[in-house]
């Protein structure tokens, strides 16, 4: 798996060193998802972090 965006992004923008972001980013699982898809569906409990590497995500509360 890439993980060298969130790597990138942990050691410019959080000032995290490289070999702690590889740490912390070998507990990520990569999930692509396609136009359309739920990330989270309505009422379901959020155990989840995601970190979108290409496009966009829309997010909408009720």
């Amino acid at each position: 798996m890439n993980n060298s965006s969130l790597i990138k992004y942990l050691t410019e923008q959080l000032q995290i060193d490289r070999e702690s972001s590889e740490l912390f980013v070998e507990q990520f699982e990569l999930k692509k998802l396609k136009k359309g898809d739920y990330f989270l569906h309505n009422g379901s409990f959020c155990n989840k972090i995601a970190f979108i590497n290409k496009g966009a995500m829309y997010l909408r509360l009720q």
